[in-house]
């Protein structure tokens, strides 16, 4: 009967005995209270069998991330591998070095580039002066291999010097193009007096030239890509070139050198006149895009838009490829009439001249004609962009 009493009693306070019985920093276990009963309830070290807490043996013993050090201490690193991020000082990760710091291995760098002792960039990383830079090179914001600090020369993102095919660099003060600094960008011609577009707008090879487009509206389109109308007289002087004539190709006419012997089609002036005002905006940048635009803008417009397509001719800027002269400007006779603003100043709203006729009718490179306003729209007519020689920098 005693030994069952014992028994109970046992029973008794091991149901009763919770781990806030226990003194601070103990556990309960089997009824009774321990150091601990899992590796969790150590500050450092682990849980051994005999429920007390000792140093680590081995990283498993230790929580979260810490890691057993020589010393069978838990500690947040040995070594770099241990730090997520970072590197491993004094036991403790560190943050990365940035430029310029010293160091003692390539881990301790943001550019994981420790040079003779101190934190330096790779070939292709960003920087800001040249010190930054194993090489002793930072051109356009990059470490570089080399120099690289000629007009329309740039480092690449393996940090090595490349020409800039097309468009702007540091030191050249005007337009790259095959890597060579140039007075016009790319999609331009060096008239001897400014730069012409190669093409009718939009001035993309292989696209069907703008039609439908006022003096005013294609003014504003030029102007939006930092260039203008090109004047009559030198519209006229690049499409006679040195030579004077009277085509880009010659004194003599030959029809289909040019796109200019079309069959003429009759159109209709009503459908022509429901042609939506303020449709155009410089934004718009292709003759496939304001057809989709007018479309969408009424019934009307819609239909009056089907009808310019219906009797429309133009063909794709470049395609005639004999319609050129030495300038290298194409189509400046035939495909699209085109709007250049007249030297002499005009009258009041009538400032534009209108050049070269279009796809069913040919004019030489001196005809004018002046007689539309600034308003004025057709199917057959569209412009192209000239621009002044960025100033010398």
């Amino acid at each position: 009967m005693g030994r069952l009493l014992i028994l109970l009693t046992g029973l008794v306070l091991f149901a009763g005995c919770m781990d806030e019985d226990c003194p601070k920093g103990q556990v309960s276990f089997a009824g009774g209270c321990v150091a601990c009963n899992a590796d969790d309830d150590c500050n450092s070290g682990h849980c051994s069998p005999s429920h007390d807490c000792v140093m680590c043996l081995e990283s498993e013993h230790c929580p979260g991330d810490a890691v057993c050090s020589g010393q069978y201490t838990c500690v947040a690193c040995n070594n770099d591998a241990d730090c997520s991020y970072g590197w491993c000082g004094d036991e403790v990760c560190q943050g990365l070095l940035g430029f310029g710091s010293e160091c003692d291995r390539d881990a301790q760098c943001v550019t994981l580039n420790c040079h003779e002792g101190v934190c330096l960039g790779n070939p292709g990383e960003g920087c800001q002066d040249a010190p930054e830079c194993e090489s002793g090179f930072c051109t356009d914001g990059v470490c570089c291999l080399e120099a690289c600090d000629s007009p329309c020369e740039r480092c690449s993102a393996t940090g090595e010097c490349e020409p800039v095919a097309a468009g702007h660099d540091n030191d050249c003060w005007s337009f790259c193009v095959d890597g060579v600094c140039q007075k016009c960008p790319e999609e331009m011609r060096d008239t001897g007096t400014a730069c012409m577009d190669l093409h009718e707008a939009p001035n993309i090879a292989g696209a069907l030239p703008f039609v439908m487009f006022t003096f005013n509206e294609s003014e504003a389109w030029c102007i939006d890509r930092g260039k203008r109308l090109c004047l009559d007289t030198e519209w006229t002087s690049v499409c006679e070139g040195p030579g004077g004539f009277s085509y880009v190709y010659g004194d003599t006419r030959v029809p289909g050198v040019c796109n200019d012997d079309e069959l003429w089609i009759s159109y209709n002036q009503t459908l022509l006149s429901q042609w939506p005002y303020g449709v155009i905006t410089p934004q718009i940048e292709t003759l496939e895009e304001l057809m989709e635009v007018v479309s969408e803008y009424s019934t009307s417009a819609a239909q009056s838009a089907d009808h310019v397509m219906d009797i429309y001719q133009a063909e794709p800027s470049g395609s005639n490829t004999g319609c050129v002269n030495e300038y290298m400007v194409f189509d400046l006779t035939g495909n699209v009439e085109e709007w250049t603003r007249r030297a002499d100043g005009g009258t009041t709203d009538f400032h534009g001249n209108l050049k070269g006729r279009y796809w069913a009718d040919t004019r030489t490179c001196q005809n004018n004609i002046i007689t539309h306003g600034d308003g004025f729209r057709f199917y057959e007519i569209g412009f192209r962009c000239c621009m002044d020689y960025p100033e010398d920098q």
